[in-house]
């Protein structure tokens, strides 16, 4: 694709400066220089590679867009149509027009994506295929590799986007490459089926198709070594970082490659080098962030390579990524790329110019420091029990008087109730004060800050608690859950890790609760006590939020309700479970006792749901519901529990638990049996108080209610959110409002695809079912955030009102 840049003169004092050119193409003209481009940009070669349709012929015709995953599996799926003779159309340009569609504030790639199929629909193929891609196998990886959550769920925001796409032959397939391309055979004879051939055809194409797209693979690899052959006589070498939809995409990384090769520099796109051996990075499940991570310490080693980073406004997985990226690099200079649909060429120019000065002079002297290496304490479970080994070998139980287990806060209450249950096993705990806006800045001074909020909060609230309690003979273990993605929720851990080795931390280890720790090594028994706690503060927080609305004396009523928390919480850390329901009952007789001024069931009432730390910490969602209370609107949240019912209907489905046998789902669903016998028991012990209706948790029917707008292979809180709004609102809410961290994919696609949902879901009378969509990055909501929280507010009254008369 032409530019044809337009280029101004500039005169400074008789000096004639150019400006305007999107590469150096104009000064070497003018200067007399010859380079040749085609020779200096790899990166280029690998998107001719990619995109080549010689032999595209047919009479039926299928759609395939040019974006996201399509960028580096377009090969496979190109050849193995073609090998079902098929005619494949792909758009020429992501259409603006389409840009304008999209439902909710995607990064540039997902943008882009959504104009592609805005051309793509313009070219009216007799099929459109859009296959939701889990993920790709990254070679010798220890981890299983998953995109991010706005390359799996395309296909849904997409059908969002275009209502047309309904009347259209879509072809839709689950595809997940994370075990390798040989695991989806059956598959593809489905989609063989689908177009009327034999699945015997569809399954010959797709080994046709795989043998070529090795083949072209190989390719791919032989430019990397024409590129390290022709970087022994240069002076150095780029290696491109990012992702092949928007770094090595011409369409999206604006020319970059062009740059560097017109000014005489080698440039290469990652993939096409043998990284494959070099380690990747802890917990590294994103299959682009495993390759950017081993390529990383492969480029480190290589004395003449260098490497330029081209990220977009807005990523989630980069806003992590990136620091393990420099952390790999340490002294060695890199270059970050920032863009976006707004990015201008100038800014560009001046970097790459400078980067390039910036490599020269490190080839001249070079720096480089060995990282000091932290020794710190772990955790291991050793004959049943958990024990913390520190760096000279000493091993002590969690419940030993040098241990301290630290909590951040997720819901002050919530926190206090699972740390009560640690204390009645002996394990000494703190529990870290709600965090305010010191721990908001300590975190985002000692991150990118482009992180996610609950980071930025659970880190600050680390830094907070070390600096006020630093002891050397004491043994910190800090409570942070891991999980293995898609979201950057598993990554809070490998993060906080980083920080504490930068940082020279040597007396904290992280800590989270899992079965191959078998529960801190407390047994069932503390399994259990911590489901109670669960069930009990997930509860209590809904009953004391609306105690601040139906309350007569709401002052008094709040005495009484911190009276009340203080005895479940002690009765948590000392007594028995059968004492501790005994006192359960008097504390719901003496919530009982408060004197109501309204009617629970002809109060309006709004769920706040969404990401489950944003919507939980009094911080993050800046405490809506007692904005909502000083309105007459209760609120009720998400409950924990939701999520953990959820995680069990995922090891059900073999989605967490691939191997797992048949007796092993048999004892979850034994588990699952007793859990909702304890939900019961709690929730019906509350129900006395008057002020809490008894819902028991239904996991399978908050995901019937998204399935059709959101398929479930996307794992994660995305569509618990979807699933609750759509089924909740009208029924027992009468308003939904979506909180999640600034940036947050999950809650991003959920905005996309609730907001077609819901429009399914359209009262005549009362109009729109009320719903809103907020982002929390720590700083006081915005005046748009507050007048839309107003307006709602109007709205649930006005619709409550309707659905009583």
């Amino acid at each position: 694709m032409i530019r044809k840049c337009k280029i101004r003169i500039i005169e400074i004092n008789g000096k004639r400066f150019p400006f305007g050119g999107a590469c150096n193409r104009y000064e070497n003209i003018v200067r007399h220089v010859v380079t040749d481009t085609e020779e200096y940009n790899h990166v280029k070669k690998r998107e001719e590679m990619i995109f080549n349709m010689e032999g595209n012929s047919g009479e039926k015709t299928i759609g395939i867009s040019r974006s996201l995953a399509m960028t580096s599996l377009f090969p496979l799926f190109y050849r193995f149509f073609r090998y079902l003779r098929f005619r494949v159309i792909i758009p020429e340009v992501s259409d603006k027009r389409g840009w304008d569609l999209k439902n909710a504030e995607f990064c540039f790639p997902a943008e882009m994506a959504h104009g592609y199929m805005y051309d793509l629909l313009t070219r009216d193929p007799d099929y459109i295929f859009l296959p939701r891609i889990r993920g790709v196998k990254v070679e010798n990886s220890r981890n299983y590799n998953v995109f991010c959550p706005f390359v799996q769920s395309e296909p849904d925001y997409l059908k969002s986007a275009f209502p047309g796409l309904e009347s259209r032959n879509v072809l839709e397939m689950n595809l997940d490459f994370s075990n390798g391309y040989e695991s989806e055979i059956e598959k593809f004879e489905e989609i063989a089926e689908k177009l009327g051939s034999k699945r015997e055809e569809g399954k010959n194409a797709y080994f046709k198709a795989l043998k070529d797209f090795k083949e072209l693979k190989r390719k791919i690899k032989k430019t990397g070594e024409n590129f390290l052959r022709d970087l022994e006589k240069e002076e150095f070498g780029i290696v491109l970082f990012g992702r092949s939809y928007n770094a090595f995409s011409s369409h999206a990384n604006m020319g970059i490659p062009e740059k560097f090769a017109s000014r005489g520099v080698l440039i290469v796109n990652l993939d096409a080098l043998p990284y494959e051996s070099d380690e990747g990075y802890s917990n590294m499940y994103w299959t682009w962030g495993e390759m950017i991570t081993k390529t990383a310490r492969y480029v480190k080693k290589h004395p003449k390579l260098f490497g330029v980073y081209i990220t977009n406004f807005s990523c989630g997985p980069d806003s992590f990524i990136i620091s393990y990226f420099r952390d790999i690099m340490g002294d060695k200079p890199s270059l970050i790329l920032e863009l976006d649909s707004h990015t201008a060429d100038a800014g560009i120019e001046t970097r790459i110019e400078a980067f390039i000065d910036v490599a020269k002079s490190y080839l001249k002297a070079p720096v480089s420091k060995e990282k000091k290496k932290v020794s710190r304490p772990i955790t291991k479970l050793e004959n049943g029990e958990l024990k913390v080994i520190t760096p000279d070998g000493n091993k002590f139980p969690i419940s030993h008087e040098k241990v301290r287990l630290v909590f951040p806060t997720m819901g002050e209450f919530s926190t206090k109730c699972l740390a009560a249950s640690f204390s009645y096993h002996n394990v000494k705990t703190d529990v870290c004060p709600e965090p305010d806006i010191e721990e908001f800045r300590l975190g985002r001074g000692n991150s990118l800050s482009k992180e996610c909020l609950p980071l930025q909060l659970t880190l600050g609230s680390l830094i907070k608690y070390l600096n006020g309690n630093s002891s050397d003979d004491e043994i910190i273990l800090y409570f942070m859950p891991e999980t293995m993605g898609p979201c950057r929720f598993g990554q809070y851990k490998v993060f906080i890790d980083l920080w504490l080795e930068n940082n020279h931390v040597d007396n904290v280890a992280l800590f989270s609760l899992n079965s191959e720790n078998a529960y801190a090594g407390l047994g069932l028994q503390f399994k259990l006590r911590a489901w109670i706690a669960v069930i009990v503060s997930d509860v209590l927080t809904d009953i004391e939020n609306t105690v601040k609305v139906l309350a007569k004396d709401k002052h008094e009523a709040k005495i009484l309700l911190k009276r009340v928390k203080e005895k479940i919480l002690d009765s948590f850390a000392n007594d028995s479970l059968y004492t501790f329901f005994r006192k359960l009952k008097r504390a719901a007789n003496l919530i009982a006792s408060i004197e109501k001024s309204r009617n629970y069931t002809e109060t309006p009432k709004v769920l706040i749901t969404g990401e489950i730390y944003a919507r939980r910490d009094e911080f993050s969602r800046k405490r809506l519901e007692d904005v909502f209370a000083e309105n007459g609107i209760i609120t009720h949240i998400s409950p924990v529990h939701e999520w953990i019912y959820y995680t069990d209907y995922l090891f059900l489905k073999k989605q967490t638990s691939p191997n797992s046998t048949h007796i092993d789902r048999l004892m979850k669903r034994i588990e699952i049996l007793f859990k909702r016998d304890i939900e019961m028991k709690v929730k019906k012990i509350f129900k006395k108080t008057g002020f809490y209706e008894v819902c028991m948790m239904d996991v399978e029917k908050t995901i019937g209610a998204a399935r059709k707008h959101l398929h479930p292979e996307l794992t994660g809180e995305t569509i618990l959110t979807v699933g609750t709004a759509l089924s909740e609102i009208g029924e027992k809410y009468d308003g939904i409002i979506s909180i999640g961290p600034f940036g947050c994919m999950p809650s991003r696609i959920a905005e996309a695809i609730i907001k077609k949902g819901i429009l399914k879901k359209t009262f005549e009378d009362p109009g729109n079912a009320p719903i809103i969509y907020i982002e929390s990055d720590g700083n006081p909501f915005p005046p748009i955030i507050e007048s839309k929280i107003e307006a709602f507010i109007v709205q649930v009254k006005r619709f409550k009102g309707y659905n009583l008369s």
